[in-house]
């Protein structure tokens, strides 16, 4: 397995007559707004859709290839907030492969730098190698009431 890109988006869509995938809104910083009367405590979960799509060549020929990832979300502190893992399995034959992880939360304890770590394995009770980082900038803005 050889690991050639990742991305964080919003949104993908994968085209069923290509199979090529269309990537919408690629995430670099996001804006949370907290209106100044609500009450508010970091750290918190926010409602938010995102995707983390990854392109994978294989290195092994007429055979199953079986490889685990790991996704580390880590804060400005270099605390890790998150952790998602997953196995995936090149069929026999196929040379590429995409994957795509999707939340539809995110867990902030304040504004600034956080990083999503791509990390892979090939043996179950191997360690995890670090292969890319990808960066968002968190910002919390406390809005004012809007007049009615």
């Amino acid at each position: 397995m050889k690991h050639i890109w990742s991305i964080l988006c919003k949104k993908s869509i994968i085209d069923a007559e290509t199979n090529n995938i269309n990537i919408g809104e690629v995430l670099e910083e996001i804006t949370f707004h907290i209106p100044m009367e609500k009450d508010f405590k970091l750290p918190v979960n926010f409602n938010f859709d995102y995707e983390i799509i990854s392109f994978w060549t294989s290195t092994v020929r007429n055979n199953e290839e079986k490889f685990y990832i790991e996704i580390e979300f880590v804060d400005p502190d270099k605390k890790i907030l998150n952790k998602f893992e997953q196995t995936i399995t090149f069929p026999k034959n196929k040379k590429r492969l995409r994957t795509r992880i999707k939340s539809s939360a995110i867990t902030v304890t304040k504004g600034g730098g956080y990083l999503f770590k791509i990390k892979a394995k090939e043996k179950e009770n191997s360690s995890f190698k670090l292969l890319t980082e990808i960066p968002l900038f968190i910002l919390i803005k406390r809005t004012l009431p809007t007049s009615k």
